[in-house]
């Protein structure tokens, strides 16, 4: 064994690996600085501290640290320590491995942890739900509504003409984005269901200046609160399938808004004004609402209408939408009346483009709520000038599809046709046995639903319903 040689301090501890590194032979080199304490030199240039001790009567060498990380004073101070416990019979090594062991485990229950919480939070649990459910199970049109709720689609909507500017879509849910999916509560909720039930108040008196301050909002204005209460309910269930929370914080919420009752059907006199006011007001939407009220068919259906859909030639023009395209994910053919088609021939075609409605040629038109604000104005200035002081009746577009199924029924058009023509699906065992499509019932049907809605509009309704139920009998 080497005489001891103690290093004075650090730098000389420096020097000497540098210049043992200059004349090295062997693969390892060692400096005793006394007491068992080595500073061992590999090829390499790695310095370490090693205390040479026998452990249970068994000689060992154990590691103490690397030089310059560890320096001269505090390697002796540790190898002082580690020779006391030798002397108390224990393994100082060992139990430095344990408790490294031990803050290793501990560190990656911290990460762990951090890690669940990240999966854990709102945002995550979101973008779960949107894969897992709502894009695997739910119709596109459903994506677009679940991603608006829960805030993962982008920060701004482009425009939908070339000269417009992109605008900044408005996320209610923002400041849940990184909070644990557990801390989100029910006053939550009810923050953001407020927050969208005042913007649309706000948005309504600024249309309606004269409507009174004290007077409850009609029904319907402020329903996006309800659809994003129904939306957030469905998403908060899905986390309590997962085992994410056990208490679902939109059941301790009450809906914001009145919602409209869904049983308005348009009287004779009503269509007329109404055809007359999208004939005046209704712009580029104008051929769209006609095509609904002919066909009885969904608004975004009719909207988002393709021309590869389209079969305009020939004795039995027909509409087939594909189940991407429908409500209910089932293929649905539209047998078009001549007035229908009529329609569609005038409609210009944007190049390169299959939507029939658009401006831009990648999405159909929008602006709908401003659409019915001016057809509103409209009935309500005709109304004015032929001396009529009330106001037409709340109505949506929707409206018109419950008045053509209301007229086939009043027609005695066979429920199975009437469902068939607006893509309802049949009940019970009709709906396992009958797959019959009745397209020349629908199509009779639907031609002469048309001609009594033009006899509608031009005042000479006779409502030929000997007419339309012969057409429709099976």
């Amino acid at each position: 064994m080497s005489a001891a040689k103690p290093f004075r301090n650090d730098k000389a501890a420096g020097d000497w690996i540098k210049k043992t590194l200059r004349n090295m032979a062997s693969p390892q080199v060692r400096r005793n600085d006394g007491h068992g304490l080595y500073l061992r030199l590999s090829l390499g240039g790695t310095a370490t501290w090693t205390l040479k001790r026998a452990v249970n009567g068994k000689p060992q060498e154990m590691t103490l640290g690397h030089f310059p990380a560890v320096g001269v004073n505090d390697a002796r101070a540790k190898a002082a320590e580690w020779r006391a416990a030798i002397g108390d019979n224990k393994d100082p090594a060992r139990a430095e491995r344990e408790a490294r062991a031990a803050e290793l485990a501990a560190q990656q229950a911290r990460e762990e942890a951090e890690r669940q919480l990240k999966l854990r939070t709102f945002n995550a649990l979101a973008e779960r739900f949107m894969r897992e459910h709502v894009q695997r199970k739910l119709r596109a049109s459903m994506h677009t509504a679940y991603g608006s709720t829960l805030g993962l689609l982008p920060a701004t909507i482009p425009s939908r003409s070339k000269l417009g500017k992109p605008r900044q879509r408005r996320c209610y849910v923002a400041a849940w984005r990184n909070r644990p999916i557990k801390e989100i509560t029910s006053d939550d909720v009810d923050v953001v269901l407020n927050a969208i039930y005042a913007a649309a108040e706000t948005k309504y008196r600024k249309r309606h200046p004269d409507f009174p301050a004290n007077k409850e909002l009609p029904a319907g204005v402020g329903a996006g609160s309800n659809r994003t209460r129904g939306y957030l309910h469905k998403f908060f269930a899905w986390c309590i399938k997962e085992r994410c929370i056990a208490v679902n914080p939109v059941m301790q919420t009450s809906p914001k808004a009145a919602e409209r009752k869904l049983d308005r059907v348009l009287t004779d006199a009503e269509l007329a004004e109404v055809w007359n006011a999208i004939d005046a007001r209704g712009g580029r939407f104008k051929t769209v609402l006609k095509v609904m009220a002919y066909t009885g068919q969904r608004e975004n259906e009719v909207a988002g209408m393709r021309w590869s859909e389209l079969t305009l030639d020939g004795p039995e023009p027909l509409w087939s939408m594909p189940p991407s395209r429908t409500k209910k994910d089932r293929a649905h053919n539209v047998p078009l009346a001549p007035q229908v088609v009529d329609l569609l021939r005038a409609v210009p075609r944007l190049e390169d483009s299959d939507l029939m409605f658009t401006t831009t040629g990648n999405t159909s038109l929008s602006g709908w709520s401003k659409l019915k604000a001016r057809i509103d104005a409209q009935i309500a200035l005709a109304r004015r000038a032929a001396g009529i002081e009330a106001d037409m009746p709340p109505w949506r577009f929707h409206d018109f599809r419950r008045t053509a199924r209301t007229a086939f029924a009043r027609a005695g058009v066979p429920p199975e046709v009437a469902r068939a023509i607006v893509n309802h699906k049949a009940k019970g065992m009709d709906a396992i046995y009958d797959r019959f499509e009745y397209l020349p019932q629908r199509r009779a049907a639907l031609t002469n639903w048309a001609n009594e809605l033009d006899s509608i509009i031009a005042g000479t309704s006779r409502q030929n319903v000997v007419q339309l139920r012969a057409a429709g009998a099976v």
